[in-house]
């Protein structure tokens, strides 16, 4: 049986676009200022990525659709209730590339505990500081950490941390079955005001959800140490931008490591507003971007997508209640 797939956005290696063309599905364009249901209304298969949205509408506009499916572990560019609702499973990278991330989390830490940008700037404009002058420099080794999201970077960020450095680690999720991973791990499980309170560092791997307002806004900032420093790799829409801009430049936060954004490309002035403040550093969405990473997804991803339409249900669902479906599309 053939199949069609409506790309509803650049996949992110052509190693997915091989993958599919090997199980002989075909593999249809939709420009972003299109619909997949005027461009492949008859689709078996919906691909979707930023900043493209998959409502429940056009899930049920698409009668043969079997699976949906996202390039990495955020699957907010689709409505999970209305994909639910129609017996559609929703398939995402989660676990899958995931170190890339972590690398780059961990690095962003080392960079703001040990004020590397300062430094650069310091010595591109010909200034030599004095090497012993006393400077808000840390050890990693000496810091509380909280990460925010127990899922696959998490939880390989918050292990780097405690075995590597020797760090103590906050753990807040708010699924009882991370909390419980957390746990037996040897983590301390808090809630988020504590963890904001007792963090030298705070770091978000949550999943966001579409429409909901932020996690991290003026009033959480606030719970914050103004030596504390904030990074976010997970997705702009759970962080306010502007009460972020405002506590560094009041200084009550000491730093922020930012690759996602509330709206991306991000405006300008949000940027001039960020790197005006002397410990920040600000990335376009790659934290998760190497070769490796990626062709772990697009294989990952790819490969699970015809699993589903050969019958089989992948672990990577999003929405695993669908299988229990007798709704589900066949």
């Amino acid at each position: 049986m053939s199949y069609t797939l409506a790309a509803w956005g650049a996949f992110l290696r052509p190693a997915f676009d091989e993958v599919l063309a090997e199980a002989g599905i075909e593999v249809i364009p939709v420009d972003g200022k299109e619909s997949p249901v005027d461009v492949a209304p008859n689709c078996d298969a919906l691909y979707v990525r930023l900043p493209q949205y998959a409502s429940e509408e056009i899930i049920g506009a698409l009668p043969n659709l079997k699976v949906l499916a996202v390039p990495g572990a955020g699957v907010e560019v689709i409505d999970i209730d209305g994909a639910t609702k129609h017996g559609v499973p929703v398939l995402s990278g989660r676990g899958m590339g995931h170190e890339a991330v972590a690398d780059w989390t961990l690095a962003s830490m080392l960079w703001l505990t040990r004020h590397v940008g300062e430094m650069h700037t310091a010595m591109s404009t010909g200034d030599w500081p004095k090497r012993f002058d006393i400077h808000p420099r840390r050890d990693v080794h000496k810091l509380s950490i909280g990460i925010i999201g127990y899922g696959a970077i998490g939880a390989r960020v918050a292990a780097i941390l405690a075995t590597g450095f020797g760090s103590e680690v906050l753990i807040y999720d708010t699924a009882e079955g991370a909390r419980n991973a957390a746990e037996n791990a040897g983590y301390k499980v808090v809630d988020l005001d504590t963890l904001l309170r007792d963090s030298d560092i705070v770091s978000i791997h949550a999943q966001a959800k579409h429409g909901e307002p932020p996690m991290i806004g003026e009033r959480e900032l606030a719970l914050m140490k103004p030596t504390a420093t904030l990074v976010n790799t997970a997705r702009g829409a759970l962080l306010d931008y502007p009460s972020l801009t405002a506590a560094l430049e009041n200084g009550k936060l000491a730093g922020a490591a930012l690759d996602v954004f509330d709206q991306e490309p991000p405006q300008q002035e949000l940027i001039d507003k960020l790197t005006a403040a002397p410990n920040v550093l600000v990335s376009p969405h790659q934290a998760g971007m190497t070769i490796d990473a990626t062709d772990s997804l697009a294989h990952g991803v790819a490969s699970s997508i015809v699993e589903v339409l050969n019958g089989g249900r992948p672990s990577n669902c999003a929405n695993p209640e669908v299988w229990a479906d007798t709704e589900v599309r066949a």
